[in-house]
């Protein structure tokens, strides 16, 4: 195209006509004639003010009207600062000054240059700048944690269970006299006899309870047997000799209150029935 340079030589090799080697900063012709190399033609054009003249107006004091004219080239480095750091917008073409060249000889500064384009900035989406706070469910009081029961206070509670079940009817333990109510808290102690005894009782009392099962049949026939086996064995083979006369004591009246458990629980068959 018409009006278009095409060749980088540099002034003096222009003149010459001749064909430059481009090694900047200082040509090799230039370096042979001992010249001042110029550098590179220039691919681009400062306009300042709308003027295409090599000149830039600055104030000269920050509260004058009047202006200074400054030669471009004895202020070409601020200009290349001031045009670096202007922000551009999306779109427009701006200037990187990538490095400066000084010349080997005389005072020559060339600056290496990219005609670039802005780039949008990326759009940061709001939930990454300020993340959703997570919802904190309510602190609920947690359930306190029923205590672990041995089978001994187990058995002891469904006794008291039955005890209580039914009263000043005519058809619940009480008419066993107020015995009974030293049982619930025999049974902590070691009696094998005593424990099989609560356990045949409490089971004839529940399925007493039951309108499907005919009073025949609320014996548990297998419970029975063994706490009958467990009675003659606390009569004929005595518990090994307790550590003290005490304990002795209460296993011979476990074995007593086992025995008069079954007999109350024989006669009262028939009243329940």
């Amino acid at each position: 195209m018409v009006g278009i340079p095409k060749s980088n030589r540099c002034t003096f090799c222009k003149l010459r006509k001749t064909k430059c080697d481009e090694n900047w900063p200082t040509c090799g012709t230039c370096a042979r004639a001992d010249k001042v190399c110029s550098g590179a033609r220039s691919t681009y054009k400062f306009v300042v003010n709308g003027s295409h003249n090599e000149v830039i107006t600055t104030p000269a004091q920050p509260d004058s009207h009047h202006d200074t004219i400054i030669p471009l080239r004895s202020n070409s480095s601020q200009l290349l600062q001031d045009i670096s750091s202007k922000p551009a917008s999306p779109g427009d073409a701006i200037i990187v000054d990538m490095k400066e060249y000084t010349a080997s000889r005389g005072p020559g500064t060339f600056h290496r240059m990219r005609l670039t384009q802005a780039r949008r900035p990326r759009s940061i989406k709001s939930s990454r700048l300020t993340p959703t706070p997570t919802p904190t469910p309510a602190a609920t009081p947690s359930p306190r944690s029923s205590p672990v029961l041995d089978p001994s206070d187990r058995l002891a509670g469904q006794l008291v269970a039955c005890l209580e079940a039914a009263a000043d009817t005519g058809h619940d333990m009480q008419i066993w006299g107020p015995s009974i109510r030293i049982i619930p808290q025999r049974l902590r102690s070691e009696s094998r006899v005593l424990r099989h005894t609560v356990e045949l009782v409490v089971a004839t009392w529940s399925n007493s309870r039951r309108d499907v099962l005919a009073p025949e049949l609320w014996l548990d026939l297998s419970l029975h047997m063994r706490a009958l086996g467990s009675l003659r064995k606390a009569l004929e083979e005595p518990e090994p000799e307790p550590e003290s006369e005490e304990l002795g004591l209460g296993l011979v009246t476990d074995t007593i209150a086992a025995q008069w458990l079954l007999q109350k629980l024989e006669v009262s068959e028939r009243v329940w029935g």
